[in-house]
């Protein structure tokens, strides 16, 4: 690998943005009072209850996917997280941006990116110029300072499903936002432990919750109000199984027995031992057999027996047949009655060896 000092250095491993999830309405442009006169500015619209989705260049491929799935006034979301750091996830900074595009960034005393005179975008450390400067209403509206900023990145499942691979960014400048999935974040990556794959992997559910917190007023002072605030926490099934795990460490339990092989050469040797016991069977010699008069033919046969199908089964019955076929088959009564119930083998006849061969091809058993 051979970087270029200042182009590809620095870069994060990411896949292309689809699109962003924002908390508030679309951006309203409003003229102030400055004592340079009349300004316009840009400012942000009002609070939603829900995300809205914005599509990346507008394409209505994404956001068609999108929509048919969570609509145009999503509360909540299934997602992944990309990378399997907290930082590499979500990304934030205090950032400061006018018309013609970003000014500054910096961690709230040093800047790590930001625009010379001549317009060109240095990356040499730098002291935030708002930083520990008492500033005073007019002079914030006349030259605004930076904002808290905070971007998550997101793999949304059912988008990839649609063809669609790369990221969706939420996007907030709240402060307890940017805390509060800050924390999650973190109490995520410590559940995991020493995982390689860090947050990856984790199912989490990304909301809108109605909170109350202290807000600023005009007259300078705080009031606390109700506000839609972002949250993101592990879905309540990996989180079970957290405390499963955990149960069990601590009661020093064995972990669950595997349905599965620990590799194809056990069922390869399982296969030969079977071949060895039937080879020495068939070398053994042959006992003469006097001979012995023909005997008369038999009567006919009669006709074999109809054995109900399961679905045709009683209650007593049925739980009488799981329960053998979990004692052969090391599986639970739970997932055998779910896939009974489900009717996918509702044409099995009941017999010995019929059940035993079907459950042989559907479990991928052998003796």
């Amino acid at each position: 690998m051979s970087p270029i000092r200042g182009l590809t250095t620095g870069v994060l491993p990411s896949f292309p943005r689809l699109g962003k999830l924002r908390k508030g309405s679309e951006a309203k442009e409003k003229t102030v009072q400055t004592t340079s006169g009349p300004r316009t500015i840009k400012t942000y619209g009002a609070d939603l209850e829900y995300f809205r989705f914005t599509a990346e260049g507008k394409r209505v491929d994404i956001q068609t996917a999108f929509e048919a799935v969570y609509g145009d006034q999503p509360a909540l979301l299934h997602v992944f997280l990309p990378h399997p750091g907290v930082e590499e996830n979500f990304g934030t900074w205090k950032e400061k941006w006018v018309a013609g595009g970003l000014v500054h960034r910096c961690d709230g005393e040093v800047m790590t990116l930001w625009r010379d005179d001549a317009g060109k975008i240095r990356q040499q450390p730098k002291p935030c110029p708002y930083f520990g400067v008492d500033r005073t209403t007019e002079q914030e509206k006349a030259d605004p300072s930076c904002k808290e900023v905070g971007r998550l990145s997101l793999i949304v499942p059912e988008l990839v499903y649609a063809g669609l691979v790369g990221y969706v960014v939420l996007e907030t400048h709240s402060k307890n936002d940017l805390a509060s999935i800050q924390a999650s974040l973190l109490a995520a990556a410590e559940a995991r432990g020493d995982n390689p794959l860090g947050l990856r992997g984790i199912e989490f559910v990304l909301k809108r919750e109605l909170r109350t917190i202290s807000t600023p007023s005009s007259d300078g002072k705080r009031a606390r109000r109700d506000k839609w605030m972002v949250v993101i926490e592990p879905a309540a099934d990996w989180v079970r199984l957290q405390l499963d795990m955990a149960h069990r460490v601590t009661m020093g339990l064995p972990e669950p027995q595997r349905m599965i092989p620990e590799s194809t050469e056990e069922t390869l040797e399982a296969e030969e031992a079977e071949f060895d016991e039937i080879a020495d069977i068939e070398d053994e010699p042959l006992e003469a057999i006097p001979d012995e008069p023909e005997p008369e033919p038999a009567p006919a046969a009669p006709e074999p027996k109809k054995h109900p199908a399961i679905r045709d089964l009683d209650q007593p019955t049925l739980e009488a047949f799981v329960a053998a076929a979990c004692k052969r088959y090391v599986a639970t009564p739970v997932t055998l009655l779910t896939a009974l119930s489900a009717n996918r083998w509702k044409d099995v006849p009941i017999t010995t060896i019929e059940a035993k061969a079907v459950l042989d091809e559907k479990l991928g058993k052998k003796d």
